[in-house]
């Protein structure tokens, strides 16, 4: 991860203390954070995505995973998703 492309509230951890927590921009940090961390180079489900971070109000994970197809940062195969793109890097 190229620590010079995160903001700032990202790259020390602040962004858990922000009144607007979670949003979308935050959801995508802890997947791509934990894909990362976990060195997760497979096929995720929906399991692995919903234990992982807190979702913003009214959406759902297949909500997320959706505008996150549409960004390209993920791509949907016929078991579950990869991530095709990542943003920080």
């Amino acid at each position: 991860m190229d620590k010079t492309k995160l903001k700032i509230k990202h790259l020390y951890g602040l962004y858990k203390l922000s009144p607007s927590y979670p949003t979308l921009e935050d959801v995508l940090f802890e997947w791509v954070t934990h894909i990362e961390s976990n060195n997760l180079n497979r096929v995720l489900v929906r399991n692995d995505f919903k234990r992982v971070a807190k979702l913003p109000k009214g959406y759902t994970i297949s909500s997320i995973l959706d505008e996150f197809i549409n960004l390209g940062y993920f791509e949907k195969t016929k078991e579950g998703f990869i991530l095709k793109k990542h943003p920080w890097l």
